[in-house]
């Protein structure tokens, strides 16, 4: 009876032996067909190759099959040879950064010389602008005078303005504005009676006034 318990305990004994190797076994070859799918091989799905691998040894029927053994890539290769065609990909689009960040800089200099340019030409055009008001500023003010020396000469007697005119220091460009904008007859008393004072300035007024109307 003892024999026989112990029978009984050596098959437990090996069927769970068997079972835990079987289990160790099953889980190492899962293991290794995973790690062979990370080379793209599927060796359950390439029945072919391997019967083509078992023909090729038949005497009158291996010489009509051809059959090559799968190489495979060690991991590191392969690793390698994706991380360098990735780093080639990074590198034609840092380059092409590269490209754009100049060409963006020599848009940004073409712009910063335009504002440059515009800044000049603006300022220029204010200076044109400052002084083109300033001489209207001052011919407005001397067309106020000489209308203000015509209202004058106008209402006085025109022999008695003229001589004060003669002895005036008043320059001949004046005159000759101020007669200009008179009455014909009111002018030529004017003229006649610095004639009389001063026959020079009258010349120049005359000569001055004959040079402004040809």
């Amino acid at each position: 009876m003892a024999k026989k318990h112990g029978l009984v305990i050596f098959w437990v004994f090996l069927v769970v032996l068997t079972f835990f190797v079987l289990l160790i076994a099953g889980s190492y070859f899962y293991f290794e067909m995973n790690k062979l799918q990370l080379y793209g091989v599927n060796p359950l799905s390439d029945w072919k190759s391997y019967v083509a691998s078992i023909i090729k040894d038949v005497p009158f029927v291996g010489g009509n099959v051809k059959y090559k053994p799968f190489t495979v890539i060690p991991y590191q290769n392969l690793l390698e040879s994706r991380l360098d065609a990735f780093q080639g990909i990074l590198n034609t689009q840092a380059a092409s950064l590269d490209a754009i960040r100049l060409q963006l800089q020599s848009e940004k200099a073409n712009l910063e010389a335009m504002q440059s340019t515009i800044s000049a030409s603006e300022a220029n055009l204010n200076t044109r602008i400052a002084q083109f008001n300033a001489q209207v500023r001052i011919n407005q003010t001397y067309q106020a005078k000489l209308q203000t020396l015509d209202q004058w000469i106008t209402n006085s007697n025109p022999t008695q303005i003229g001589k004060v005119l003669a002895t005036a220091n008043v320059p001949v460009n004046v005159l000759v504005d101020a007669l200009t904008n008179l009455q014909p007859q009111t002018a030529s008393a004017v003229l006649q009676a610095i004639s009389l004072t001063n026959p020079n300035l009258a010349a120049s007024i005359i000569d001055t006034l004959t040079k402004v109307t040809k």
